[in-house]
C-alpha cells in the first residue's frame, strides 16, 4: 500500500456492482448505449428489468434497473463512470441522445469531471485524465 496525498490506496476495488436506476429500461439502455458506444445485455424476471455495461477483465460492473424499490433521483449517491481517453467525448453525445449537461467539462488538481442528467433522471458523473 502506498499514500496518494491523504488517501490511503488499498490491495482490492472497495467498488465491485452499482445500479442505476431507471423508469424505462428500454429508454435508459439506449441514452447509454449512445453515449458511451457500447451494447449492453438486457435481462428481465418476473421482478426486474436489467441492461448490464459490459465487463472488463472481470473488474466493477453494473446495470442499469427497472422494477420496484428502484427509483432515479438526482439526490444521494453519485456515481462517476470512466469517460477515457477524454470525457468531452461522450460530453457531447448527451444533449442530443436526451440528457443534460449539469456541469461541463472541469478540471480538478489531477483529472477532469463532468456531470450530467440522464433521461430517467439520474445524476451521473464522468471522469478522465485528460
Amino acid at each position: 500500500m502506498y499514500r496518494i496525498g491523504k488517501r490511503k490506496k488499498v490491495d482490492r476495488e472497495l467498488i465491485w456492482w452499482f445500479e442505476i436506476p431507471a423508469f424505462d429500461i428500454r429508454r435508459a439502455q439506449l441514452f447509454y448505449e449512445t453515449i458511451l458506444r457500447m451494447k449492453m445485455e438486457y435481462e428481465e424476471n418476473d421482478l426486474y428489468k436489467t441492461a448490464f455495461f459490459p465487463f472488463f477483465n472481470d473488474m466493477i460492473g453494473g446495470s442499469i434497473v427497472e422494477g420496484h424499490g428502484y427509483t432515479p433521483s438526482g439526490e444521494g449517491s453519485k456515481i462517476y463512470l470512466n469517460g477515457h481517453p477524454n470525457l468531452q467525448d461522450i460530453l457531447d453525445r448527451i444533449p442530443d441522445a436526451g440528457g443534460e449537461i449539469l456541469v461541463q467539462k472541469t478540471k480538478s488538481s489531477s483529472n477532469y469531471f463532468a456531470w450530467f442528467k440522464d433521461t430517467e433522471g439520474n445524476k451521473i458523473a464522468l471522469y478522465s485524465k485528460e
